[in-house]
Formats: structure tokens, sequence, C-alpha cells
């Protein structure tokens, strides 16, 4: 687990920390599922870890109200805590669901060698939307797959879905696409010209084997005893509006808010909302978040409220800032963070103390553990603030 590196400023009221996270070749030991797959502003796996066993005990329930794919949720249920996870996204919703609820090997392979992915289907939107990613083969055998997942409901049907959905783009031989960008959907004529560019054209790649390879890496750590006896709840809502949890009766919140939206933010998941059956307006308009700085501090001001009325006197609210992409810089972060802590001080002293910043420091640039140089996510600095429940 991750330790102090540093202890900077120390009051009664407010301190400043900076954090080494173990992130050089070797040192990480987070749980395989969390591999599953991801969505653009998760939590890092190792600081989850961090905050959970700092600021909780085991048997204490852990809430994420913007769950993403439930890398908060997993992690407390792997540690022994109860778990919450809400999130508007019906695709994290899924993600999160998949990770609490696993399949293994053997009820992945049975499931899907009764199904036949090569019938025929129609090729109407082949061409303008899909041929610069798939082989027309594989591309058969996904719609195939999709079809039967949106036909058959179920816990095992429900993983085999989340670990297709990550395997839809990316740049290894994994992946059921050419040669692309993993963490998000270029659009067609993005990911031509990147063919072009790298003189490549789709290849046939057999879905099934790539499902039961990456079932195998993700389940490569088995289906702990803590993560089945936990007792957790996943629901899709408004973080704003957390009706369904019970007044005073969460211990920790650990959590990455999201930043201003843009139109680019769904842009870079219009594969997995394909493949999902989201349509992009139903994606719309449950992401309607802030779209200024403005509207993003009453945002985040109306969401520190409602975890005032379900976190226990004496329990912690846990915010993760990262820089998400090129438009956020260190100083937006930062700024970010002042207008939250300054409203909290202001407004909200009543319900909330400030209580810790924690700096976490990017690792060294080595290759990590999987054989890849850690990703410009990985590398970025980011921080973390505490606020107790008064």
């Amino acid at each position: 687990m991750a330790r102090v590196a540093l202890k900077l400023v120390e009051s009664q009221q407010f301190s400043v920390e900076e954090l080494n996270l173990p992130l050089k070749q070797g040192d990480s030991k987070v749980h395989s599922l969390h591999s599953l797959c991801s969505l653009p502003g998760d939590i890092n796996p190792e600081i989850a870890e961090y905050c959970i066993e700092r600021f909780s005990t085991p048997g204490q329930l852990i809430l994420d109200p913007f769950s993403g794919s439930g890398t908060v949720a997993l992690q407390a249920a792997l540690t022994g805590r109860d778990t919450i996870a809400a999130d508007v996204n019906p695709i994290a919703i899924a993600y999160t669901l998949a990770k609490l609820k696993p399949a293994d090997i053997a009820e992945v392979a049975l499931t899907l060698q009764l199904q036949s992915l090569s019938k025929p289907i129609a090729l109407t939107n082949f061409d303008k939307y899909f041929s610069a990613f798939y082989d027309v083969n594989t591309y058969r055998e996904i719609v195939n797959l999709k079809d039967f997942i949106s036909a058959s409901p179920s816990r095992v049907v429900g993983f085999i879905s989340a670990v297709a959905s990550s395997l839809l783009h990316g740049h290894g031989a994994g992946s059921f696409s050419s040669y692309t960008y993993s963490s998000i959907s270029l659009s067609p004529t993005e990911q031509q010209a990147l063919n072009i560019e790298r003189g490549q054209y789709p290849d046939y790649r057999s879905v099934q084997p790539r499902i039961f390879k990456k079932t195998a890496s993700v389940m490569r750590d088995g289906y702990s005893t803590k993560l089945r006896s936990s007792k957790n709840a996943v629901f899709q809502t408004d973080a704003r509006n957390l009706s369904r949890v019970a007044n005073g009766s969460v211990d920790l919140v650990v959590t990455a808010p999201p930043y201003i939206r843009s139109k680019q933010d769904l842009d870079n998941l219009w594969l997995k909302l394909w493949f999902s059956d989201v349509s992009r307006a139903e994606l719309e308009s449950a992401l309607s978040g802030p779209k200024n700085l403005e509207e993003w501090l009453e945002f985040i001001n109306e969401v520190t409220f409602e975890l005032a009325r379900v976190v226990k006197p004496g329990g912690r609210v846990v915010f993760v800032f990262e820089e998400l992409s090129k438009e956020y810089s260190q100083q937006d972060l930062n700024r970010h963070q002042q207008l939250l802590l300054d409203f909290i001080d202001e407004s909200l002293s009543s319900y909330w103390s400030s209580e810790l910043s924690i700096k976490c420091l990017p690792p060294t640039p080595v290759i990590s553990g999987a054989g890849r140089t850690r990703s410009k996510k990985e590398m970025q600095e980011k921080n973390i603030l505490v606020f107790r429940r008064r």
C-alpha cells in the first residue's frame, strides 16, 4: 500500500501531505479484476486502496456517487467493506456490476460456446462507421454477440458484455480492432487517417478466443471470499439525489467528481455506446453536467450538501482530482480545489471541516508490471481533498 513520503504542513485544523504511490514495476498489488474495463475519469486503483485503507475499517460502508467503472466499489468489497456505487451513466452501472459480480472462465466458456457468432447480418452501416476498425467477419461476430447480450440479460452475460466492451478498440493483438487508441474511440474518419499513416488495415480477429483470454487474465487473482460476502448496492442516479441512501449511514465517501462537460466526452465513447445499446441522446441527457467553472462549483456544492445528509458524524468525504485531458492544467485543478475549499469553509462549515490535502506525486516513468510504459494519465499529478463530517 502507498506510504506518506513527506508531511509538509500540519495543524489541528488542516494538513497538507505529499504521497508517493507504488507505481513502480512490481510494486502494485491491486486485484486483477480492476483490469476488466475502465472509463475516462476513473480513480487509480492504488489511490482507491490507499484512501479506503487509511480512512475506514472492515465492515464499514463506503459510497462512491460517481462510480465510473467501479474501482472504488470493487476495492472496498475486496477489503471487507460494504459498498454503495451510484452513477448517472448506464455504462458505468453495467461495468460496476460486472466487477462486483464477476463470472469465471468456465461460466463464460459454457455461455459463449452455445452461441453462433457467424450468422449472417445486415451490413448497412459497416462501410460508413465500422470498416476502419474491423474486418467484416470480426464485425459480424461482434454484432451477433451484441444481439445475444441484449436478448439474454444475466450476471454472466453482463460480465461478458463488459469484457467485450473493453476489447472493442485497442492497440494490442488482443483487441477486436486494428491498432487504435484504447482509452477513447476515434471517429471513423480519424481511424481511417491512422490506418493510412500506419499502413495498416483491419485483419480478422476471432471474438470468442479473445474474450476467453481476457477473462482468464481478469480473473487470475480469483473470486475472493470477501468479494462474495460483501454487501453492495449499485444504482443509476444523480449524485445530487441519493434518496436510496439512508440518512447518516455512510462511513466514507471516496470519489472523483466530474469536470466541466464537453461534446468530446461523448464522442470518445461512441463505440461503447453502440455496443451497449445506449443512445447518445440518452447519455447526453444523463451527463448534462456543468459546462463552465461557475456551473461546476454550483454542481459540486449541491453534491457536497447531499453527502452531508448521508455521511455519519465523524465520517469523511475524499475527493480525488486529476488532470483528465489537455483542456485542464494543474493550475485549473488547483483553482477547482481552492474554490471548493473556500465554499466549504464559508457556506458548509456547520456540516464539514476541511481536514487534509494530499498531493500524489507522479511515479518514475518505468515499464509497468504489464510490460508497458505508464500512460500519461498515470503520470499526471493527482490531488486529494479530505473533509470530515461534523
